[in-house]
């Protein structure tokens, strides 16, 4: 009887040791690398960014993604780096050698992190476009800068729309086109040229807006009806790409990856299609506080890193490594001064690439400014400085902006009215590309069209009458003249 007990109790005995193995604990598991996602920026050819690529420490290889195009010097490259590996690049032997212009840091990543459990059930916030549904109504705009109403207006000319996309298939983008009978008909506008600009995770989507802004932009440039100058060819860059942070449906952000390879396209479709002198690049991008929309492009990308020196944010930004050769290339860049009503402006803080048109700055001599202008509340003849627009000592130039028809993206023959220094810079662009197909100012001076036409569009004026705004005069937009 002994010896059976005795055997049970060695069998559990052995039962427990077993146990015991089985659920000793683990070793502590290595904490995963905290590495920030960043955009390296350079000015090399094909080979030496290759040997750039291939110096670089590969643990955040899954995050590469490449930026160039055939022909351009300006590449990217973006990847996740240790932190202060990566603000070292710059002045490092493998930096230099490579011509590494500057870096932007946008994210702080994991690598090989802890699988993630979301949160479901929750469902968006329904958002509407601004602006409510009208007819085509009274065009005043048209009037105000004396557009010309020819369907030839500007043609010849590339007016890219650097924006939110585009509803290729509103009525507004149709034109006048000669058949085979040598007659003129309506067509719908095809837009074989155009790009999208991949998202921070290297996802491309489509061209069609979900936004509204780009489509409103673009058909003041050279849309039917509404448009300026109808002759143009827009081409749409869509480099404000959907954000679903928030669960708004028409949410906007840009990315520096967005900027960048939006720039760098532009640049090398110009060259390759050798219209130098007849570019146009609008940048409706000038509020600091449209949140509702998301519009605005960052200052500098450098949250990621503490204490970033203002190099390091000058840098950051893709605007200022391209600014300079988008100017060589004539191609005419023109922005929004936004409407946040301030008159003061903090060029270190803005979310507009109009910063870099303040003194000193790259754009200073060549980057057009666009404020906006309104109808006389007393008499809708005359023109007056809108209230709501931004009045900076930066701005070139006043254009319609309040009480605009504009095509309304998410209706293929709908419009609506819209107040924005956004609509203020598309019509300038729309000008700017008349002017452009009616003088070859090229051919006068290569690599000065830029200057030429911002040294115009501050010497025009509406019967040479200038508007004084805070002690600050400012001419109104007006078709140009050859006075280069």
């Amino acid at each position: 009887m002994c010896g059976l007990t005795m055997c049970i109790f060695g069998k559990k005995a052995k039962r427990r040791e077993k146990h015991r193995r089985m659920a000793a604990p683990t070793a502590p598991q290595e904490k995963p690398k905290s590495h920030v996602l960043v955009l390296i920026m350079l000015e090399c050819d094909g080979a030496a960014f290759n040997n750039f690529i291939a110096q670089l420490p590969n643990e955040g290889a899954s995050y590469n993604q490449r930026y160039e195009q055939p022909g351009i010097d300006l590449r990217g490259f973006k990847t996740a780096l240790e932190a202060q590996y990566a603000r070292d690049l710059r002045e490092s032997q493998v930096g230099r050698d490579a011509g590494v212009l500057g870096v932007a840091y946008f994210g702080g990543v994991l690598l090989n992190p802890p699988p993630l459990e979301l949160p479901s059930g929750l469902k968006p916030r329904r958002q509407t476009q601004t602006g409510r549904n009208v007819g085509l109504g009274d065009l005043w705009h048209l009037e105000a800068v004396d557009a010309s109403p020819s369907h030839s207006a500007g043609r010849g000319v590339n007016v890219y729309v650097m924006d939110s996309g585009i509803n290729e298939n509103h009525a507004v983008m149709y034109v006048f086109v000669l058949n085979d009978s040598l007659r003129q008909e309506f067509q719908s506008r095809d837009f074989p040229e155009s790009f999208v600009a991949r998202d921070d995770k290297g996802n491309t989507h489509e061209l069609k807006d979900s936004n509204g802004h780009g489509t409103a932009v673009a058909s003041l440039i050279g849309g039917n009806n509404v448009g300026v100058a109808k002759g143009v060819n827009i081409i749409p860059v869509k480099q404000l790409l959907p954000d679903n942070t928030l669960g708004l449906p028409t949410a906007t952000k840009s990315s520096p990856m967005s900027v960048f390879e939006s720039l760098q396209w532009v640049l090398w479709h110009v060259v390759k299609t050798e219209k130098q002198g007849k570019a146009v690049l609008n940048v409706s991008h000038g509020s600091d506080t449209s949140c509702a929309t998301n519009i605005g492009t960052r200052p500098s990308w450098t949250d990621s890193i503490p204490d970033p020196t203002e190099e390091e944010q000058a840098l950051s930004d893709p605007w200022k490594h391209f600014l300079k050769v988008l100017n060589q290339q004539d191609i005419v860049v023109v922005t929004s001064a936004g409407h946040d009503g301030v008159n003061t402006e903090d060029a270190a803080g803005t979310q507009s690439p109009r910063r870099l048109a303040c003194p000193g700055a790259v754009g200073e001599k060549t980057l057009i400014v666009v404020g906006g202008s309104q109808r006389s509340v007393g008499d809708c003849g005359t023109v007056e400085f809108w209230p709501q627009s931004n009045s900076f000592g930066i701005v070139d130039v006043l254009a319609p902006g309040r009480d605009i028809t504009v095509a309304r993206h998410n209706y293929d023959g709908v419009w609506r009215k819209d107040d924005d220094t956004s609509l203020s810079a598309a019509i300038t662009s729309g000008i700017i590309a008349q002017y452009l197909g009616e003088f070859d100012l090229h051919a006068l001076e290569p690599g000065g069209v830029a200057c030429i036409v911002k040294r115009e569009i501050g010497q025009v004026g509406v019967s040479g009458v200038q508007i004084t705004h805070e002690g600050r005069s400012y001419p109104l937009l007006r078709t140009l003249q050859d006075e280069a």
